[in-house]
């Protein structure tokens, strides 16, 4: 006979559970919620840190297959930028719910989930030439790691032991109706840690997100300013306004005037340290700063743009009065060698656009290094602090 030991010294907790595939994939779904907001609360605090989330989007930008964004745009219009934010963080959320299931049977096959996506976001970053270098791996490494943390602590939830379990008897426990007369505190108490760290990913997060989307905003506009001497072009005359309602206006505001790039992000672009290369086949390479740009004879000019994919009624066209230099006096100065047939120009994320030097060149046209927008600075949304109008 075996002798029966004391109640004392009898486990008294539930007999332990497998975690619920449901709450291993929630856990893992949650986790990747910490390490997304951790990413963007750090971007949002410091220049130069990226956004996990705008580091993936651009990379799939970058290598989407021909046709892909014909076929996006018309789906959502305008909204494509959104709407790929959104399906990252879904896609992200759903991979990591499949990571929590994983995790919840062996919790090193899921961290190895984490990792990748933390790579996959990693490399993405350093691609952006905005981006610290030093600061892309901080903010990957502490993503990951917070993410991981709170997978382990979620996972670890809902084998708590409770309260009431303890204070029964294992003969108590046995029966089916004392079972069914007590609450699941130990899910109770994991769908309360869930809820608790959804609400503190979207506060953080979304802090996040407003500071890092309202950066180029701050401190870069108000330390601008455009010479009032280069006015040239009279203002509009009342029987030259168009008033007439949903009639576009003749000269549209820079509040409204359309917005189509591949930014996922407005670059947010120090005035102070900015400057414009002329670079490759000249024979004098320049290199203009924002201050050394407004001192030089600036010109104004009323001129319509329009997106290639603009249709007819469309809105995606706004005539505006630019101001700025003539390219052709800064292509002079450099001198452009024969054989030249292309002018590319980079903007400060790496975006590049073409046109043939005889488009530069030609009489009929006067294109120009843009520095201002209906006599204001350029928008930061506008291309801030300066921008090609060909």
């Amino acid at each position: 006979m075996t002798a029966r030991p004391p109640a004392s010294e009898t486990d008294v907790s539930r007999p332990h559970r497998p975690i619920a595939g449901w709450a291993a994939a929630l856990a893992g779904a949650l986790a990747a919620g910490v390490a997304i907001a951790v990413a963007e609360l750090l971007a949002g605090l410091v220049a130069g840190a990226p956004s996990l989330v705008i580091a993936i989007g651009s990379l799939v930008i970058a290598l989407q297959p021909p046709g892909a964004k014909d076929f996006i745009v018309s789906l959502f219009g305008t909204n494509d930028k959104l709407a790929l934010n959104v399906a990252i963080v879904v896609v992200a959320l759903a991979i990591a719910a499949g990571a929590g299931v994983l995790a919840g049977r062996r919790f090193r096959d899921g961290a190895a989930v984490f990792v990748a996506f933390g790579l996959v976001g990693l490399f993405g970053a350093l691609r952006d030439p905005l981006v610290v270098p030093p600061l892309a791996f901080v903010s990957a490494i502490l993503a990951v790691a917070a993410g991981l943390i709170a997978l382990r602590a979620l996972l670890a939830t809902p084998t708590a032991l409770t309260t009431r379990a303890a204070l029964a008897t294992p003969a108590a426990l046995a029966t089916p109706a004392a079972q069914a007369r007590m609450p699941d505190w130990s899910r109770r108490r994991f769908l309360i840690a869930s809820a608790g760290t959804l609400g503190g990913a979207i506060v953080a997060g979304g802090v996040g997100r407003t500071l890092l989307e309202g950066r180029p905003a701050e401190g870069v506009l108000s330390t601008s300013r455009l010479p009032a001497a280069f006015r040239s072009v009279p203002e509009l005359a009342a029987d030259q306004s168009l008033s007439t309602p949903g009639i576009t206006p003749l000269v549209v505001p820079a509040d409204r005037f359309y917005r189509i790039d591949t930014a996922l992000l407005v670059p947010a672009v120090n005035a102070e340290t900015w400057h414009l290369d002329v670079t490759g086949m000249v024979d004098h390479p320049l290199r203009f700063s924002y201050d050394e740009l407004l001192a030089m004879p600036l010109y104004e000019q009323y001129v319509t743009i329009a997106c290639v994919s603009n249709r007819v009624g469309d809105h995606l066209v706004g005539n505006a009065l630019w101001t700025g230099v003539r390219l052709k006096d800064v292509l002079a100065s450099a001198g452009v060698q024969a054989g030249a047939t292309q002018i590319v120009g980079r903007s400060v994320d790496g975006f590049t656009a073409g046109f043939p030097t005889a488009w530069a060149t030609a009489p009929e046209r006067e294109p120009m290094i843009a520095v201002g927008m209906n006599r204001a600075p350029l928008p930061a949304d506008h291309g801030f602090p300066a921008r090609l109008i060909v």
